[in-house]
């Protein structure tokens, strides 16, 4: 069920609408906030501008890390694989795997 949850981004109050844990979208805020004043002190810009260089910063590193995650995606399939291959052969043997 989706609740609003109020957040402060750079000393404005914003209400979202949103379905996931209060703590998650205020460490979300949290850490936008803390790459827009980490820009700051590097460069006098607008405020918009710094929201849109954190959000291209933001978005480049979830790109990368889903990246990281396709390229695992067959490790993942292999081990699985292999946690199958030993649950089947201890379970011919007689060996319970305790789950």
């Amino acid at each position: 069920m989706s609740k609003a949850v109020k957040v402060t981004l750079q000393g404005k109050t914003f209400t979202l609408q949103t379905e996931e844990d209060e703590s998650y979208i205020q460490a979300s805020a949290t850490l936008v906030n803390d790459r827009i004043d980490a820009l700051r002190k590097k460069a006098a810009l607008p405020e918009g501008t710094l929201a849109m260089l954190v959000g291209m910063e933001l978005a480049g590193e979830l790109l990368k890390s889903q990246g990281a995650g396709e390229r695992l995606a067959p490790l993942k399939v292999r081990a699985e694989r292999l946690r199958d291959r030993l649950k089947s052969s201890l379970t011919s043997r007689g060996v319970g795997t305790g789950g």
